[in-house]
């Protein structure tokens, strides 16, 4: 990814480009291709750009065109879509960034282009004209930016750390935000952990122009549309297409693509499309290996997968790399308490990948939630007429869970609507909240919170030591 940073003195005031230079040095592990500033009476513009896309190599950002100076992190994926919106002024679109696309789609729609846009991206916009600077991030939020804003001053950037280091900028802790992240989960809002700093929402543009501030969200799911067709048959036909378009357009990259691979249902489909899809050499497996903990490597599926699709095993071996170990030394974001406990495989996966030219990676993340009627394979075997595969399958999973699980998750939670659950859980405070948690809490405007479960009873009931073996003691952990 790459870094942006912005400040716009609202009152008038000189940027100072020195001021700018330290907002991206401290985003300096993010982009390392190219690095260039703006600065323009009041405003002060930099980037930090990763090529990732082959439009990309060479670029230098901050883009200006006519009234308008942009910084860009993130990439389009529908491009040949908005080919049709370019004025023809004898410039091939074809050969423009992402970054110089949207700008040009930007002069001729205005903020409709935001809604034109399929794909991650986070970005700020000086419009010189109108003395305003226009800060917009992608609908699912999957890249980030981050703004202080007070009556003199726009401070922005990618990070909370880029803004934190502007001068003046507290970095005092908000502690009710805290207490509603370790109580229930993340922030949904436009909240940080820091009182003077705030984000972008996903699907949203922040427009700052003198004394005027105003938020507009562009995009929202329509949750209530249905597709109705006559048997699964259509259905899998329809969730192939889909599949296969988002994954073929996630492909154009600046070097060979990579796919985080274990060979389950979060990622198999999207390795399996993707080598069927690219005709730039093979797509790259990469793997977590796990010599010391064999019941944790996932070879026996990986292996198949690349055989079947021709793909290139780049193995990554995450013995001694577990949840915690070598806890002196665990790395901590510096502004955020939400880490990762599979960190150190990340890491080793990343370096992998950029020691093998790969600049764009592909994962499963979030699979499980895409699938979510994984937990009806009893039910839908049944209704198959395939009982033999139903109880033979049952009893692998109570030999491997036990009975109750089996008849509170797969029989029981599996037939109950997500709505009526919610309806049965209590509206107060829960019993294993602290005293300081309930009075911190009880100011936040989101409660009670709308999520499926806390955080603390979910992670009680997770066995961590069957999982993770003897890397730590659970009890100990606990």
């Amino acid at each position: 990814m790459s870094a942006i940073a912005v400040c716009f003195h609202r009152n008038g005031c000189p940027a100072d480009p020195a001021l700018l230079e330290s907002m991206l040095g401290a985003q300096q592990h993010r982009g390392d291709d190219a690095s260039g500033t703006f600065v323009e009476g009041s405003l002060a513009m930099g980037c930090r750009g990763l090529w990732t896309t082959p439009e990309q190599v060479g670029e230098q950002q901050p883009i200006n065109l006519g009234n308008y100076t942009l910084v860009w992190d993130g990439r389009i994926d529908n491009r040949s879509d908005l080919y049709a919106f370019l004025d023809e002024d004898g410039v091939d679109p074809v050969a423009l960034s992402d970054a110089e696309l949207f700008l040009r789609l930007y002069q001729r729609r205005q903020n409709h282009a935001f809604e034109r846009i399929i794909g991650a991206f986070a970005l700020a916009l000086y419009d010189r004209h109108e003395q305003c600077v226009i800060l917009a991030r992608d609908p699912l939020g999957q890249r980030s930016i981050s703004y202080y804003l007070h009556d003199r001053v726009l401070v922005a950037a990618s990070e909370d750390g880029g803004v934190l280091d502007f001068p003046g900028i507290g970095r005092q802790l908000d502690a009710g935000r805290l207490a509603v992240f370790f109580s229930f989960g993340c922030l949904d809002d436009d909240s940080t952990y820091y009182t003077d700093v705030k984000r972008v929402m996903p699907g949203h543009y922040l427009t700052v122009r003198g004394g005027h501030v105003s938020s507009q969200r562009y995009w929202a799911a329509d949750t209530g549309r249905r597709l109705r067709y006559r048997d699964d048959r259509e259905y899998a036909e329809h969730f192939r297409e889909l599949l296969e378009s988002a994954v073929r357009c996630r492909l154009r990259a600046s070097g060979p693509v990579g796919v985080m691979t274990s060979g389950g249902l979060d990622s198999g489909p999207i390795a399996a499309v993707a080598a069927q899809q690219t005709d730039s050499g093979p797509v790259y497996a990469l793997s977590w290996a796990f010599d010391q903990y064999p019941q944790c490597d996932e070879r026996a599926y990986v292996e198949p997968l690349v055989r079947r699709f021709n793909m290139a095993p780049l193995w990554v071996n995450c013995d001694r790399a577990g949840p915690l170990s070598d806890f002196p030394e665990w790395p901590v974001h510096p502004y955020t308490p939400d880490q990762d406990p599979y960190r150190h495989f990340l890491d080793r996966t990343y370096e992998t990948a950029k020691s093998s030219g790969i600049r764009v990676v592909l994962n499963g993340a979030c699979g499980d939630a895409l699938y979510r009627a994984g937990d009806r394979w009893f039910w839908d075997l049944c209704g198959r007429g395939r009982w033999g595969a139903a109880w033979t399958t049952a009893a692998w999973f109570i030999g491997q869970s036990g009975a109750w699980p089996f008849v509170r998750n797969i029989l029981l939670r599996s037939l109950i609507a997500d709505r009526f659950i919610k309806r049965l859980r209590p509206r107060d405070h829960p019993e294993w909240l602290t005293t300081q948690g309930r009075e911190l809490t009880r100011a936040d405007s989101n409660w009670p919170p709308e999520k499926d479960f806390g955080r603390r009873p979910r992670q009680c009931a997770i066995n961590l030591d069957s999982t993770f073996g003897d890397w730590f003691s659970t009890e100990s952990f606990w």
